[in-house]
């Protein structure tokens, strides 16, 4: 799977005063870790590579930017309005 994103700031050089630089990142959970990034190919990556064989994880888009805090419940973001791009079953 190679799907591209690109974000128009960097996440260290946001500023919560200017909250017109708020874009996106992906948010991705298992039962046994999450990770959030602008990049999915890192989240995807990252939660693969993870995963023991057998299990799965869930990817979201989450339309607000990375260092704004939001809640999680039964491993999916709350309020935010995030959208769910799938739940991946890992193989290896």
């Amino acid at each position: 799977m190679n799907i591209s994103f690109e974000p128009s700031y960097e996440i260290d050089e946001y500023d919560l005063e200017k909250p017109d630089e708020i874009e996106y990142h992906f948010y991705g959970s298992s039962a046994f870790d999450w990770i959030a990034d602008v990049d999915f190919q890192e989240v995807y990556k990252y939660l693969s590579d993870r995963t023991p064989k057998g299990s799965s994880f869930q990817m979201f888009f989450v339309p607000i930017h990375i260092k704004i805090g939001y809640k999680i419940r039964d491993h999916a973001p709350q309020g935010v309005g995030a959208h769910w791009l799938g739940t991946y079953y890992v193989d290896k």
